[in-house]
C-alpha cells in the first residue's frame, strides 16, 4: 500500500492564478472585439452647419423714388386739342374732363373739429390750357416767384390764401402755357400743409408732349 501524497497549497494557488489571468485576457481580447464591430458598423454623426439668416430690408431701408411712388397711377394724355400734354394721377381718384381743362379730384377725409366733425370740399387740381406764354404774368400787379415744376419753368402766385396755389408752367416753345390751381379748402378750417407733398408730386409728372 503507497503512502497518501502529500497536500501542497502552493499548486492550487499556482492554478487558481492561471485561471484568472487567462480570464481577464478573455475579457480583455472580447472588449476589444466588440469595440472594433462598433466602430465599423457606425456612421460618424455629420457635424453641425452653421446657419444663414436672410433679412430682408425694412421699411426704413426702402429707397423711393418719384418714378417708384407714381408708378401704379393712371396717365392722362392730352392729345386732342392745341396744348398737349400728360400728367399722372392717383387709380382712385376722379378725373373730369371739361373744354380747355382737366379736373383731378382727390377727395379729402372727414376730418373730427371742436364742434364736430367738418367736411371738406372737393379738393383737386385743374389744369387750364392757355394761349399765351406765362411771362405775361410778370407784369401783373400780383406778386410771383419763379419756380421749377419737374423739368419746367414755372410761376406761381405767392398772395395765394391758405387753401390752395395757382402756378403757371410755360411750354419751351413760349407759344402757351397750363396754369394749375390746387385747390384744397376745408369748410371751417384751413388744409393740412402736408397734403401739399401729395400734389406736388402730381405736378412732379406733368410733361409737354410738343
Amino acid at each position: 500500500m503507497k503512502p497518501a501524497r502529500a497536500f501542497r497549497p502552493e499548486f492550487h494557488r499556482r492554478g487558481f492564478a492561471q485561471i484568472v489571468i487567462i480570464a481577464v485576457i478573455a475579457l480583455v481580447i472580447g472588449a476589444g472585439a466588440m469595440y472594433g464591430y462598433q466602430k465599423l458598423t457606425t456612421k460618424p454623426s455629420p457635424s453641425p452647419q452653421p446657419s444663414v439668416t436672410s433679412q430682408s430690408p425694412s421699411p426704413d431701408e426702402t429707397v423711393y423714388t418719384e418714378d417708384t411712388r407714381s408708378a401704379n397711377w393712371k396717365t392722362y394724355e392730352n392729345t386732342n386739342q392745341e396744348i398737349r400734354y400728360s400728367i399722372k394721377y392717383l387709380s382712385n381718384a376722379k378725373l373730369e374732363i371739361s373744354p380747355g381743362s382737366i379736373t383731378i379730384f382727390v377727395e379729402a377725409p372727414v376730418r373730427e373739429g371742436t364742434g364736430g366733425q367738418i367736411g371738406a370740399l372737393p379738393q383737386g387740381i385743374t389744369v387750364y390750357e392757355r394761349n399765351r406764354g406765362a411771362s405775361s404774368l410778370e407784369s401783373q400787379s400780383r406778386p410771383t416767384e419763379k419756380i421749377m415744376v419737374g423739368n419746367y419753368e414755372a410761376i406761381r402766385w405767392t398772395d395765394n390764401h391758405q387753401y390752395g396755389e395757382d402756378i403757371w408752367i410755360e411750354n419751351p416753345s413760349g407759344k402757351n402755357s397750363v396754369r394749375i390751381s390746387i385747390n384744397t379748402k376745408y369748410l371751417k378750417e384751413p388744409y393740412d400743409s402736408e397734403y401739399f407733398d401729395l400734389y406736388n408730386q402730381i405736378l412732379s409728372t406733368f410733361r409737354f408732349l410738343d
